[in-house]
């Protein structure tokens, strides 16, 4: 199954439909998907996820060519959706090979996530920050949403925490601007609704509907600047009426052609509320 072109939020549902009616045990994804923004990465995710929870034996089909190898497995390692897709497959093989690139993958993605237990500005890439957690990995409890108790329980760090956590994020994704996207007295609310969601994660994105655990299971938290012209935006919100709205509410508010916004993103690769009741 191939999944080509740029992916907004109404393309994915289309394409959802034929992952969930095709069964395919290999998949090829973009590698560059355009018109992403709002929604359409964190859609991208949920159909590997859909895809790969359907299958026993999950083949990412890249457009890696074998004589570049290195580089393009680094490159699509460090996209959130590439790394997604990645640890979500049960292999990886190259466009015109049949050669297995696991271990390759498997070690870029190491050095990802090790970059994730250090400073923020270690492992930002532009206005975008990511945070991944691999919950089949010996370093799955990033020490920016986790801490360890002495007696060596982890558990998810406290809504305090993660006000911190929010504030280093978004300043870090406005390193290029003097803007600041939300007042200090709201930062503490707004931490408070990070840590619930990702805190939802933890106890529900990890298992299946019984409780066993994920073999192959992945959760994040994203945050990325934005600034786009209205004109621009049409082509994603056509099909998607709650989008149009909020663009439209935007405009109507502030009389301008530019919509700036920070898109967060809050995910886990579980089985989903609605697959689940």
């Amino acid at each position: 199954l191939q999944i080509k072109g740029p992916q907004n939020p109404a393309k994915v549902e289309r394409e959802l439909l034929a992952v969930v009616q095709g069964r395919e045990s290999k998949l090829q994804i973009p590698v560059h998907i355009k018109d992403w923004w709002l929604g359409g990465e964190l859609g991208m995710i949920q159909l590997v996820t859909t895809w790969a929870r359907g299958t026993d034996t999950p083949t990412l089909v890249t457009h890696i060519l074998a004589d570049d190898m290195d580089s393009q497995l680094r490159s699509l390692s460090r996209r959130m959706f590439g790394f997604v897709s990645i640890m979500l497959a049960s292999d990886i093989v190259a466009k015109d090979a049949p050669k297995s690139l696991r271990l390759e993958a498997n070690e870029e993605c190491r050095q990802v996530v090790e970059s994730m237990w250090r400073p923020v500005r270690d492992f930002a890439l532009g206005e975008k920050v990511f945070l991944l957690c691999v919950d089949h990995s010996t370093k799955w409890a990033i020490p920016w949403l986790y801490s360890q108790s002495e007696s060596g329980q982890i558990r998810v760090r406290d809504r305090v925490d993660f006000v911190t956590l929010a504030r280093e994020l978004i300043q870090r994704s406005s390193r290029a601007t003097s803007e600041v996207p939300i007042p200090p007295r709201l930062l503490p609310r707004f931490g408070a609704i990070l840590h619930e969601l990702f805190k939802n994660t933890h106890e529900w994105g990890r298992t299946d509907q019984d409780g066993t655990p994920w073999r192959r299971s992945v959760r994040g938290i994203a945050v990325e600047r934005h600034s786009w012209k209205l004109s621009d935006l049409a082509k994603i919100t056509t099909d998607n009426p709650a989008l149009r709205s909020f663009v439209t509410a935007h405009q109507s508010r502030t009389g301008g052609d530019t919509l700036k916004f920070y898109e967060f993103t809050i995910f886990d690769s579980g089985v989903g509320l609605a697959r689940s009741w």
